[in-house]
């Protein structure tokens, strides 16, 4: 009796097998993100004629920050509130540290209770550099510390990348970093807890100005 053995794969097939693999998942990681970006790309005003609508958020009635030191501006829920927690009363921007400008410029916009943001300087060894540079600089720095992230634009035209990750027994983070030629800015979501919050976080974004 002949025994027929099973063909055995060469190196050269199995190498073959997993390039596919390699090339289809790349493929479907690329989609995802083209996917997601258009998605929130499209988060503009939804009709031209409708100045208040930004993607299913209405900013009517919102309020507007601006901060001339730090080279922003953006608008937020009129029931909301701005603290100071690391800006200079009197200038209206950075923190004077025996008689330096320090990097602690932070503030909170947030009602009294819930989700809120936080806007914090970060990456202080890139201020003062053209807004292409602080993003290359941003992408790097930023890559360690959050998954994968979207380059997007505000209204306005203003750049800021996008990053939200979710972790088991974690809290989801939701931040923006925003590169304003003087300074590289955080934009961090606080007590995130439902849709509608990243729904008003990414229309706040679309009102963001450089100055």
């Amino acid at each position: 009796m002949q025994i027929t053995r099973p063909k055995e794969f060469s190196v050269t097939t199995v190498i073959l097998l997993v390039l596919l693999g390699i090339s289809a998942w790349v493929a479907i990681m690329i989609f995802q993100a083209l996917s997601e970006t258009a998605i929130f790309e499209s988060l503009a005003f939804a009709n031209p004629a409708v100045k208040h609508l930004v993607g299913k958020v209405d900013i009517a009635s919102w309020k507007r920050y601006a901060n001339k030191t730090a080279g922003f501006a953006l608008r937020y829920p009129n029931d909301w509130y701005v603290e100071n927690v690391a800006v200079d009363q009197d200038a209206g921007g950075d923190v004077m540290v025996g008689g330096k400008r320090s990097a602690l410029f932070e503030i909170a916009i947030s009602p009294p209770s819930g989700f809120g943001i936080s806007v914090q300087h970060v990456f202080p060894a890139y201020d003062n550099q053209p807004p292409e540079l602080q993003k290359e600089n941003t992408i790097n720095l930023s890559r360690p510390l959050a998954g994968a992230y979207y380059e997007l634009k505000s209204v306005s035209g203003a750049p800021y990348l996008r990053s939200y990750t979710q972790a088991p027994n974690e809290e989801d983070k939701l931040v923006a970093w925003i590169p304003t030629g003087k300074y590289i800015l955080a934009v961090q979501a606080m007590n995130l807890s439902k849709g509608r919050d990243i729904e008003i976080f990414d229309a706040i974004l679309k009102t963001v100005e450089l100055k």
